[in-house]
């Protein structure tokens, strides 16, 4: 038994099989059968699979997507990307209101003319007379043309309301005219022939 060529378990059984006096086991089948066996490799493995067997199979099958995170506002993202490329910083986003362009004019008067014509005729003095200061100064061309048009609009109130009225106004200008003294050659002063 030493000089074959078994297992210690083999050994081991064969021993206690003579010991207790009875019969040796059977031979092993797969020791017997082992020797010459060669394993043959099923066709689907080295031949060509077709695609219904590879869809069959699982390979196609794939796992369904799931947002884990929230949907996000695409609009947003590129006026935040236009912002840093823009300015370097994000910028606040800009109000989307109705855009009101032009208030209409509210030209209430009250139902007392005389008061509104003396507020008329004492407005238009006082620009008659900033107008003259802005002369003296030098600065006269460029508030003129500002300056004529509220007068006349002035002047447009107090003709609708009361034409004896007028009258007085007209005079006033006309007093203001020859008032009016002739523009300086050299505003900072004359110049010396020297």
């Amino acid at each position: 038994m030493e000089e074959s060529k078994l297992s210690m378990m083999q050994r081991k059984s064969i021993q206690n099989a003579v010991n207790r006096g009875e019969s040796l086991p059977p031979i092993s089948r797969a020791s017997s059968v082992a020797v010459n066996h060669i394993r043959t490799i099923p066709s689907s493995y080295w031949k060509r699979r077709s695609q219904e067997a590879i869809v069959n199979s699982g390979a196609y099958e794939r796992e369904q997507f799931r947002r884990t995170t929230p949907l996000l506002n695409k609009e947003k993202q590129k006026r935040h990307l236009a912002c840093m490329m823009a300015y370097g910083k994000d910028m606040p986003e800009t109000p989307h209101g109705p855009a009101i362009r032009h208030k209409p004019r509210k030209c209430s008067l009250p139902p007392d003319n005389n008061n509104v014509l003396d507020d008329l005729t004492r407005g238009i003095k006082e620009r008659i007379e900033f107008l003259h200061e802005m002369e003296h100064l030098g600065l006269g061309k460029k508030y003129q043309p500002i300056i004529h048009q509220e007068i006349a609009e002035k002047i447009r109130l107090i003709q609708s309301l009361d034409n004896h009225k007028m009258t007085e106004i007209e005079e006033d200008i006309k007093r203001y005219k020859y008032e009016q003294s002739t523009p300086k050659p050299f505003p900072m002063g004359e110049l010396d022939d020297s």
